[in-house]
């Protein structure tokens, strides 16, 4: 009986090393690095449980491998969650979230461009990059629940996001999946002595998929299983975004 709190916020990144570029910019006779990434990753979950005025039950397990065999999840947790509000109390709540998300960035290539006189030019190099982001996560705000979640997060293999949840209370109860694929071309290296932008500068295209689903007053039966993976070639239907648990920016910035 009282008040109970946990927190977990676990990040594994991974990288596949990086490209160096060399430029000689002709009207400053200077040499500019441009250094980035070629392949990278990120596996990120997140889990908050808080309760007040009430009785709660709480049980986790949680595993981590960097290189899993057999098509094993880099990440896996399992979550067993009981409250009931003290009687009498117009307090008692308990609160929960949960997230995971895998991020992964590939550079496609560079593209040199020039423009102006052989005295005064403008030299920049265009990095062709691809970004891929999928999340899953659930979250409840109740005075009473039986609540049990699994969540299953692969990068190194086929990426993928597994979340599933079951649950019954009184209170509110929501589970949100989201895939997103951006690709295009930004502007890695320029020299502006022409003070001009890079010509032929690509704009980049992004596909969203959003599936949300949530529940109000008594929830006899909240069961939701959501599952995202993506082939080679990264596709994904293409829906309009829905902001709720889970925010497009936390998951994969298009950053070079």
């Amino acid at each position: 009986m009282g008040t109970f709190r946990e927190d977990e916020n676990f990040t594994h990144n991974q990288s596949a090393g990086e490209v160096t570029i060399k430029i000689v910019k002709n009207c400053k006779k200077t040499t500019e690095i441009y250094k980035s990434p070629i392949d990278k990753a990120e596996t990120r979950y997140t889990d908050e449980v808080s309760s007040k005025d009430g009785h709660t039950t709480f049980v986790k397990d949680f595993s981590f491998n960097t290189h899993p065999g057999d098509g094993n999840p880099n990440i896996e947790t399992d979550r067993a969650i009981g409250f009931e509000a003290t009687p009498g109390s117009t307090s008692g709540t308990i609160k929960s979230k949960e997230k995971g998300a895998v991020s992964i960035f590939h550079n496609l290539g560079f593209t040199e461009c020039t423009e102006g006189t052989e005295q005064d030019e403008l030299v920049c190099i265009k990095a062709n990059n691809e970004c891929l982001g999928i999340a899953g996560g659930s979250a409840f705000f109740a005075s009473s629940l039986s609540a049990h979640t699994e969540t299953e997060l692969t990068v190194t293999s086929t990426p993928s996001v597994h979340h599933a949840v079951d649950a019954n209370g009184k209170g509110r109860a929501e589970a949100e999946l989201l895939f997103t694929h951006t690709e295009g071309g930004s502007v890695a290296v320029t020299d502006d002595c022409a003070n001009m932008d890079c010509p032929g500068r690509e704009g980049s295209h992004m596909v969203v998929f959003n599936e949300k689903t949530s529940a109000n007053g008594i929830f006899s039966s909240f069961h939701k299983d959501l599952y995202a993976g993506v082939v080679e070639s990264y596709q994904a239907p293409q829906s309009s975004f829905f902001s709720g648990l889970i925010t497009l920016d936390s998951l994969c910035p298009f950053v070079p």
